[in-house]
């Protein structure tokens, strides 16, 4: 087993959604040659780890190096390792974290010029690779600049862990406070109930697969937006199962938190049927789409699938979203024929 760290800097600067393809295409390359790894971004440079079977992950590192998207790629430190840091991601994104940039060797790695001594850039990238060892769920959990390091953040992060560790059902407010060593009291105050505390994980962890996706939706449209969501929910079943234990609350309008959750799930529809509409007007998608019944179509493939994973292990969740987007996309250049087989069926007429 071998991990690579490699810093790639485009020939010219990457707009946002450019840096969103970017991401994609890495994730689903290394899913393909079951190279796994984690992909960070300062400015114009990011570095990256690759990680698997020694021959695997040179393979790959060549075909990076081959590729023009991805710049110059150089690589800065190699080592053997008995297992992956990042056994479930093919290539996680890790938002520019505050304490990324606490460690100075890693800091430097990601802002200081690449031409200095060989020996002094792979010292740098063991340093990242130290930090991730010591973080591996850093990239679910990630912090903006923009983020206070504030307790209930914290708190937050702990509960992600604890999850990964324990599982839904036995993750408890208590075992939360436990973990984060403080009172059930002072947690309270922050999370007054357990259904605000799985809001706050949803947001923060769903946000951290998202949102540096979203580009892709001005970029390639809403279709593929969604099928780059799929593929990092794919690796994600706990964060699935996560959202599958709120479907009980959001359909009751007693329960804490239920009109939170229904709010939360028609923004993410709005993004889509926005970004539906933004596809028309581009000429990516027909104009006979109404944007309202595609975000309907759209959303009902990306959750059915998503329950479907849970309850059928080892279901290809990227094939076989795009194999019903690209039938519905077909569809919405047709003209609408209702089909109605059971009043064909009473009627005596032979569907």
């Amino acid at each position: 087993m071998r991990a690579v760290v490699f810093a790639m800097v485009p020939s010219t600067p990457w707009t946002d959604g450019a840096f969103a393809v970017l991401l994609a295409a890495l994730r689903e390359g290394n899913a393909a040659v079951d190279v796994t790894g984690v992909l960070t971004r300062h400015q114009d440079r990011a570095v990256g780890v690759v990680e698997g079977d020694d021959d695997d992950v040179s393979d790959r590192l060549a075909q990076l190096q081959a590729d023009p998207r991805y710049g110059a790629v150089r690589v800065l430190s190699s080592e053997t390792s008995r297992r992956r840091v990042f056994p479930e991601w093919a290539a996680a994104y890790q938002q520019a974290d505050p304490l990324l940039h606490g460690d100075e060797d890693v800091a430097d790695l990601l802002t200081a010029p690449l031409d200095a001594d060989p020996v002094l850039l792979a010292r740098r990238g063991e340093a990242l690779l130290t930090w991730f060892r010591a973080h591996p769920r850093a990239p679910l959990s990630a912090q903006h600049h923009t983020d206070s390091t504030s307790e209930p953040v914290r708190v937050v992060n702990v509960a992600i862990e604890v999850l990964h560790e324990t599982g839904i059902e036995d993750c408890s407010l208590e075992l939360v406070a436990d973990v984060a060593s403080i009172s059930l009291d002072e947690l309270v105050v922050l999370f007054p109930t357990r259904p605000d505390l799985v809001r706050a994980m949803i947001e923060r962890w769903a946000g951290a697969l998202s949102g540096p996706l979203l580009p892709i939706a001005a970029e390639l449209g809403a279709v593929a937006y969604l099928l780059a969501l799929v593929r990092a929910h794919a690796e994600q079943p706990a964060l699935m199962r996560l959202v599958a234990s709120t479907l009980s609350t959001s359909t009751s309008s007693t329960q804490p938190g239920g009109e939170y959750f229904r709010a939360m799930y028609s923004g993410f529809k709005a993004v889509i049927r926005d970004a539906l509409e933004d596809d028309v007007r581009a000429g990516r998608e027909p104009a006979t789409m109404d944007a309202e019944r595609g975000a309907q179509q759209l959303l009902a493939l990306f959750d059915g699938l998503r329950v479907q994973a849970l309850l059928e292990p080892g279901l290809d969740m990227v094939d076989a979203f795009d194999r019903a987007t690209a039938r519905t996309r077909r569809g919405w250049s047709e003209p609408y024929e209702q089909h109605d087989p059971f009043r064909q069926l009473i009627a005596g007429v032979r569907p």
